[in-house]
């Protein structure tokens, strides 16, 4: 297992935030077609990030059918 720094993970961020130029996306993407273990790392942060998405989205619906429940009671 390969060991990433701190700037990989600042474009690994960028890159699948679509916060890159055209231009540093295909150069970033020629790397990744080149490094399987670099493919393989954007392919968990990528899993990591939907996660904490789904996450987030179920704990807000959450928050609000406690809310519902709780305005039931008080009336």
């Amino acid at each position: 297992m390969k060991e990433w720094n701190e700037e990989t993970f600042i474009l690994i961020d960028k890159y699948l935030s679509k916060e890159m130029s055209i231009e540093e996306s295909t150069e970033f993407e020629d790397r990744i077609s080149k490094d399987p273990d670099l493919a393989n790392e954007i392919e968990i942060q990528k899993d990591i990030k939907d996660n904490i998405r789904k996450y987030a989205s179920l704990k807000n619906r959450i928050q609000q059918i406690d809310t519902n429940l709780k305005k039931g009671k008080n009336n």
